[in-house]
């Protein structure tokens, strides 16, 4: 390397480089590629290895100082420049790193090392100095350190269990807490084979893993210390020279997987609680207006014929209106058909609610105070109301299916609908009405 020094602070490399035979074989040893830098004028005279470097035309290079720096990186053309001029204050030699653009556009990283001339006053005026190519360089080296701070991550700081397997199967390492996961220690852990460990869809992830480039995760079942556990395995792929390895991270999720199905045990028993208690809110509810309609509406209907010309008739009425409080849920869906149809008006959601108990017309009027034709008006107003034509469904059927369950009173009233089928010849009441 002396000699090549001597070499360089003497002529020329230009004239060097074509006269002397020792210096081109020390040169295409050496070095990628040379440069003689004349600092006073701006010459700058490149090797033709230069060339090939940038992947260009051999000699196509311009010999011009301002030229190579338009090559540099942008980002790098400042830190460059004041290292140069810090070099040639008060050093002999300059260093550094930096990035040249390539012909194809893209960038290369080089170190350059020079040798600063002076002239009897210590002004530089000459640089004379090599550029070798170190982007392969770097690139394991980067590779290195995203290995080393990989492993660092899952292997130093991972409280979950985490193992670096060859892609043939076998164990490089595991952390600590994969040993104790698998209840192995180290000897036992690098004797194992993965692809026995983990099932086969595993290498599927593997196979996804490697060929995007990315980690790739998915939830599996292993069987560990003969129970199973269900786990997230998560695959990263690593490539180091030509050696082909992934990490497996997993995450244990057995105790989340059994909380989710007692969770789901629990809502499906809640639900099945929560319809028997609203099954029997509604058999409640119909046995409720069962006895109201068997015990008590006919009562109250023998009572109001007695008190019918007395005062004490205004107590009858007050005990309907308070009955009809309780069957109101009946009345409501009365008033508010879901198929969009008239609501009822009060005088016909009335005559309902004896036709549903199963009043004929005649009893009906007498027990409202109203004339016949009257209640038989009302009868063709609710059947129209309904939907319900001559011919179709008995109105008071009708009317029991929009509360199920309600039977009709007892004792002498009549069964509901039995007003539609009977009929008295010559006795002008109880005919069918429609």
């Amino acid at each position: 390397m002396t000699e090549a020094r001597d070499l360089l602070t003497s002529r020329p490399l230009r004239e060097l480089a074509v006269e002397d035979a020792r210096f081109r074989a020390i040169a295409g040893v050496s070095f990628d590629a040379y440069y003689d830098w004349d600092i006073r004028t701006g010459d700058n005279y490149f090797s033709g290895h230069f060339d090939e470097m940038l992947g260009q035309p051999t000699g196509s290079a311009r010999r011009w100082f301002y030229a190579w720096l338009e090559l540099l990186h942008a980002d790098d053309r400042t830190r460059v420049l004041r290292s140069l001029a810090a070099a040639f204050r008060l050093e002999t030699t300059w260093k550094d790193d930096y990035r040249l653009r390539r012909a194809d556009g893209g960038y290369l990283w080089v170190r350059d090392t020079g040798v600063i001339v002076r002239d009897a006053e210590g002004h530089p005026v000459r640089m004379l100095g090599t550029i070798r190519d170190t982007t392969r360089e770097r690139d394991a080296r980067l590779a290195l350190e995203q290995a080393a701070e990989l492993h660092r991550t899952l292997f130093r700081g991972a409280a979950n269990p985490a193992v670096r397997v060859h892609r043939d199967g076998r164990y490089v390492e595991a952390n600590e807490a994969a040993l104790a996961f698998w209840d192995r220690d180290a000897d036992e852990m690098l004797e194992g084979d993965f692809w026995h460990d983990f099932p086969a869809e595993v290498a599927g992830l593997v196979d996804d893993a490697f060929s995007s480039e990315a980690r790739v995760e998915g939830e599996v079942i292993l069987e560990v210390c003969g129970a199973e556990r269900a786990v997230v395995a998560a695959i990263v792929p690593c490539r180091i020279g030509e050696v082909d390895s992934f990490f497996c991270l997993c995450t244990d999720i057995t105790a989340h997987r059994l909380l989710e199905e007692r969770l789901r045990d629990t809502n499906t028993a809640l639900r099945v609680v929560l319809e028997q208690v609203n099954d029997d809110k509604v058999e409640l509810e119909k046995r409720v207006m069962a006895n109201l309609e068997l015990l008590i509406t006919p009562t109250l209907d023998r009572l109001a014929r007695q008190l019918r010309s007395r005062p004490e008739i205004e107590f009858v009425d007050a005990l309907r209106e308070n009955l009809a409080d309780i069957l109101r849920p009946f009345a409501a869906r009365l008033s508010s058909p879901d198929d969009g149809a008239s609501p009822l008006t009060r005088r016909e959601l009335e005559v309902a609610g004896y036709v549903r108990l199963g009043k004929t017309t005649d009893q009906i009027a007498e027990i409202m105070r109203l004339s016949r034709s009257a209640v038989e008006f009302h009868r063709g107003n609710i059947r129209r109301k309904l939907g319900l034509k001559r011919g179709d469904q008995q109105l008071g059927a009708a009317l029991s299916t929009l509360l199920p369950g309600r039977r009709p009173a007892g004792g002498a009233e009549a069964a509901p609908g039995t007003d539609e089928l009977r009929a008295s010849p010559g006795s002008g009441h109880g005919a069918y009405d429609g």
